[in-house]
């Protein structure tokens, strides 16, 4: 958003400082973004642009229409393999189960990456045994590759670190040791005010959006 609100601010700029009017896109309100744009004059003269998103289910619903109309055809004829999980070691799923990893070394990693992003691997467990992955800009495994033990134990471990709440194992393991379970009465508490409230917070901030 800030980027854009920048991009756009320096074209009308440049197109006033040229004289020239810029054309106006033609809207489309089929999956609109839920986002407001305000354009406020300060004291001195000057213009202020502003972008307000309300992070909640409007958003949720458009990032989710936007996958599966335009990422989808980014990713659907991309290079993707299936690899194997050694003797020992199976692979867990998630409630978030799609990995996009920015891998620097065993100590350093994030989870920061894009489709696009150079050098990035993609993740996907279908099953107890069988992976998906795709890696951006650099050559995968062959098909049907069974990789070591370390590099399955540590593949499993970001399974286990990316999940949002729920993982779900074949076997009795080491997730507890990756992600120790917690129970708290104080975060259900919280958690079950939050879901209770939801409903009229998402539509009272969505209708801020309209005044």
């Amino acid at each position: 958003m800030h980027k854009t609100v920048e991009d756009s601010v320096r074209k009308l700029e440049e197109s006033v400082e040229a004289g020239v009017k810029l054309p106006i896109p033609k809207a489309d309100f089929s999956n609109s973004l839920p986002f407001k744009v305000e354009v406020n004059q300060t004291q001195d003269g000057k213009g202020q642009v502003a972008t307000k998103i309300i992070l909640g289910r409007k958003l949720w619903l458009w990032s989710i229409r936007h996958l599966l109309t335009n990422t989808i055809e980014e990713i659907a004829h991309r290079h993707w393999t299936i690899v194997l999980a050694p003797t020992g070691i199976s692979w867990p799923t998630t409630d978030n189960p799609v990995i996009k990893l920015n891998y620097y070394n065993a100590g350093k990693y994030d989870f920061g990456g894009s489709w696009k992003t150079p050098k990035v691997d993609v993740f996907l467990p279908l099953g107890p045994k069988h992976l998906l992955h795709r890696a951006i800009d650099k050559r995968s495994w062959p098909r049907g590759t069974v990789l070591d033990r370390p590099t399955a134990s540590f593949i499993r471990k970001i399974i286990i670190e990316h999940a949002d709440r729920y993982i779900f194992d074949k076997e009795k393991s080491d997730v507890h040791l990756i992600r120790p379970r917690v129970v708290s009465s104080t975060k259900y508490k919280e958690e079950l005010s939050a879901w209770q409230n939801w409903h009229r917070e998402q539509s009272e901030a969505e209708l801020s959006l309209l005044l």
